[in-house]
């Protein structure tokens, strides 16, 4: 028979078979501890409980193993009173158990318009920081989260239908720095029958029973329909989540294998033989060696096609790659004010040398105006993504807004500007599918200006960052 569970209510369970033992549940839970090593005995854990069920129930768990613990809640403010209710649902549950309670509100809408996120992505980030400063703060050894094993094959079907490479595909891991998963063993419907045989009380967010969100998506039909090909999809989904895991791992076995004959580092330079990758894999290869240096994996591709014609560079934000007779040499950069940047659909902001840049997508109804050169105004519908932002060289060429489309050279421009030899050096020119959109800080180009027919436009201001005040 089907659990209907009351929506943004407290929901308590009645059952005569009532039982003080917790068997299943509570050997599985201590034994998975000890499989994945998630802490240690007499460790204190930080529980991040929201009120739900999950969260609920691995409230009683710590609780039966005698495992110390401490509770943390988060009010998003998402829901009026409703979230008003879960914290003092969870602060009663504190209570009960006899532990410490944390608790914060956040103003979550307000973090997510002013970060240019979404609303769930921004509640996770206030959360998480939010988490480990109480965990440094008391002293906890590890934070707590509530997430089961559905919760992991949802995340595999997630990054999936956005495309990922072999981290995307491992699911969620049991232990990530301080985070540790202790439920991610359990399905979601044991949990649900763990709190009904045990008449566990928990809350429950209306906000799950809605498609709006894409993982209620996932959850709502995606998996409905694989169980239908199979009705036991969430088990094999945990065999393959494990088998995921260990692909992982000879995955990273195989990088390092390549780094150590392809890559060689003498004082400040690393030198890369792209001979030495295997040809069946050379893009990720090669991206994986890149990666901790901030390349991006549209750079690696055009890096590879680019292979054999010495003279070539790529920036990051932290390096310089030089193309030299079919090699690549790669050098930290003393300061990135050098560096070349990617700007894609998603991009927010950049930092180089002492400035940000920032970038945001308005409709054109939303516009303001601005005769402020540090900001530019750019017709969406004309800019082809990546966007590049680069260092001038010489032989640029615009169409400086104003000129009624009469093209300039961009030294000459600069030149009739007065700037000083330094000053020229320090300019950087935002770039659409080679040609130049933005001299940045200073003149659009005529061809990306708004219209009438524009609906909508790319927003790029450059700020001067100040030095921190270390007085």
């Amino acid at each position: 028979m089907e659990l209907k569970i009351p929506r943004d209510q407290t929901y308590t369970v009645q059952n005569p078979t009532f039982s003080y033992f917790y068997p299943a549940m509570l050997s599985n839970i201590i034994e998975y501890n000890k499989k994945e090593q998630l802490f240690k005995e007499g460790e204190k854990i930080l529980l991040a409980v929201s009120g739900g069920v999950d969260s609920v129930c691995l409230c009683h768990l710590f609780a039966k193993a005698d495992w110390p613990f401490g509770i943390a809640h988060c009010n998003f403010k998402l829901r009026g009173t409703t979230s008003d209710e879960d914290a003092s649902f969870v602060k009663e549950l504190a209570r009960a158990f006899k532990v410490n309670w944390h608790s914060i509100e956040f103003d979550t809408a307000q973090h997510a318009e002013s970060q240019k996120m979404s609303i769930q992505m921004a509640a996770r980030d206030l959360r998480y920081t939010w988490l480990e400063e109480i965990r440094a703060k008391h002293e906890y050894h590890y934070i707590a989260t509530a997430h089961h094993l559905n919760d992991s094959i949802e995340t595999l079907i997630y990054n999936l239908s956005k495309g990922c490479g072999i981290r995307g595909l491992r699911g969620i891991l049991p232990k990530n720095g301080r985070i540790i998963r202790p439920l991610l063993f359990a399905e979601k419907a044991k949990i649900e029958r763990f709190a009904k045989e045990q008449n566990i009380s928990y809350r429950e967010d209306a906000s799950n029973a809605s498609d709006k969100y894409q993982r209620n998506y996932i959850r709502h039909h995606i998996i409905p329909a694989m169980q239908s090909l199979n009705p036991a999809f969430i088990q094999s989904g945990q065999k393959t989540l494990l088998h995921l895991r260990e692909t992982e791992f000879l995955f990273h076995s195989a990088i390092e294998h390549f780094r150590s004959i392809a890559l060689k580092e003498e004082k400040d330079l690393v030198y890369i033989n792209p001979e030495k990758l295997a040809p069946e894999a050379k893009n990720t290869i090669l991206y994986e060696l890149l990666r901790p240096m901030g390349f991006h994996s549209d750079q690696v591709s055009m890096l590879l096609n680019q292979t054999h014609q010495s003279g070539v560079y790529f920036s990051s934000a932290t390096h310089t790659l030089l193309v030299d007779r079919g090699r690549y040499i790669l050098k930290k950069s003393s300061q990135n004010v050098d560096a070349t940047f990617l700007i894609h659909t998603d991009t927010r902001s950049i930092d180089f040398a002492d400035h940000k840049i920032s970038f945001e997508k308005i409709e054109t109804s939303k516009l303001q105006f601005s005769q402020n050169p540090s900001i530019a105004i750019l017709d969406w519908a004309k800019l082809q993504f990546p966007l590049i932002l680069r260092p001038w060289r010489d032989g640029d060429l615009f169409q400086p807004f104003g000129m009624q489309g009469k093209h300039q050279k961009l030294q000459h421009f600069l030149t009739n500007h007065k700037l000083s030899l330094f000053d020229k050096a320090k300019i950087y020119v935002l770039e659409s599918s080679d040609k130049i959109c933005w001299v940045v800080g200073m003149r659009m180009d005529e061809r990306f200006r708004i219209t009438e027919q524009s609906e909508a436009a790319l927003r790029v201001e450059i700020k001067e960052v100040s030095a921190p005040d270390n007085t």
